[in-house]
């Protein structure tokens, strides 16, 4: 059954299937949803992992929602040519640089929204958390730390995205930095220096509160925390504008739909904020 869709220029693009090696792998399609005539149809049944010491393989998802990278449509690290579904694979760019408009873009991290399942800890039960999340529109990027407590900004422009390093991660150099004590260990590490801001936004909030859903609206930030709690943020410095009480998100549950805002909590109900 399809797992995600996304529509680019009157084509829809949609993916079937649980992973690349089980039952006949996963099949990617793009089709007209007018008429539903069939562009053209990709399997995806093999796995760029060829060296196990290759260290590619900590944060690789085997499937994930689809987005627009490019020319491209983009399930975790494979890239579909949107006119001809010709496939790469980017085995070894945990990173992609996306862009929403005319601006430059910023860099993320793939996956951000954990949609495929976690696999066994590596080094701290903290890695089966789902991934930090992050919000991007134009230039501007905001985003959690590891604690998923704390939030940044980042802004880039053309020389920040072509000096950043998308494969950093995959090397062996994150996990000495962890032993070490020193340096960067997570892919957000990376994304948060020469940060415009930080905000320790629950710093003092229960300690299993988690930031567990992000939306970008005009120049605010809406964060709700995993435990309840709707924040409301300023983009510029990321101070705290307000707070109300809400009950507690599904993970990335928050959508704008201007002039509200409609919250998917984790106790089944459709919240609408805002204006009717």
């Amino acid at each position: 059954m399809p797992g995600s869709v996304l529509v680019v220029d009157d084509v829809a693009y949609f993916a079937a299937g649980r992973q690349p090696l089980a039952d006949g792998g996963v099949l990617l399609f793009a089709a007209e949803p007018a008429s539903g005539r069939l562009h053209w149809v990709k399997r995806l049944d093999t796995l760029p992992m060829t060296d196990f010491y290759a260290c590619i393989a900590w944060d690789f998802d085997n499937f994930d929602l689809l987005h627009r990278e490019d020319d491209s449509v983009a399930m975790s690290r494979w890239l579909f040519d949107r006119k001809t579904g010709e496939m790469i694979v980017k085995a070894a760019g945990p990173f992609a640089r996306l862009r929403t408009g005319t601006a430059p873009g910023v860099v993320v991290q793939r996956g951000l929204w954990t949609y495929a399942p976690r696999n066994q800890p590596r080094i701290d039960a903290s890695e089966l958390w789902p991934r930090p999340l992050a919000v991007f529109r134009a230039n501007t990027l905001v985003g959690c730390r590891h604690d998923q407590r704390t939030l940044f900004r980042r802004d880039f422009d053309d020389e920040a995205l072509q000096q950043f390093d998308t494969t950093w991660i995959t090397g062996w150099a994150a996990g000495d930095n962890f032993y070490k004590k020193e340096g960067d260990v997570w892919p957000v590490d990376r994304l948060a220096r020469s940060a415009q801001w930080s905000s320790p936004l629950l710093q003092d909030a229960h300690a299993g509160q988690r930031i567990a859903a992000l939306a970008l609206a005009g120049r605010q930030l809406l964060v709700a925390g995993s435990q309840g709690g709707l924040y409301l943020l300023s983009l510029d410095d990321g101070s705290l504008v307000g707070r109300a009480d809400l009950a507690a998100p599904l993970w990335d549950g928050i959508a704008i739909a201007s002039p509200a805002v409609l919250v998917s909590t984790a106790d089944g109900h459709l919240v609408c904020l805002g204006q009717r």
